[in-house]
């Protein structure tokens, strides 16, 4: 079962000023979530504390989303640098 995908605007806007290559693999790595969001083996993932959701972290990036079970839908919330993802 592959579970959805939706995107904040604040992070397409993310996508929309990196560069092709970055954009593209920062898209195929979030796609491999569709496969299951929780703790897998081929993917960084951890689940983010003092708040609800999960981090994925690609390279100097991190992906914050949050997963809805009963959707079977996973909302990427933000995409950003490592220094700046957390300071919201």
């Amino acid at each position: 079962m592959k579970w959805a995908l939706e995107y904040s605007d604040r992070a397409k806007k993310f996508l929309k000023t990196r560069s092709k290559d970055d954009r593209e693999r920062i898209e195929k790595t979030i796609d491999k979530l569709r496969d299951g969001p929780y703790n897998r083996k081929d993917l960084d993932i951890k689940q983010l504390k003092g708040r609800d959701g999960w981090r994925l972290r690609i390279g100097k990036y991190r992906v914050l989303y949050i997963v809805y079970n009963a959707e079977i839908l996973i909302s990427v919330l933000d995409v950003g640098l490592r220094g700046d993802i957390y300071k919201q």
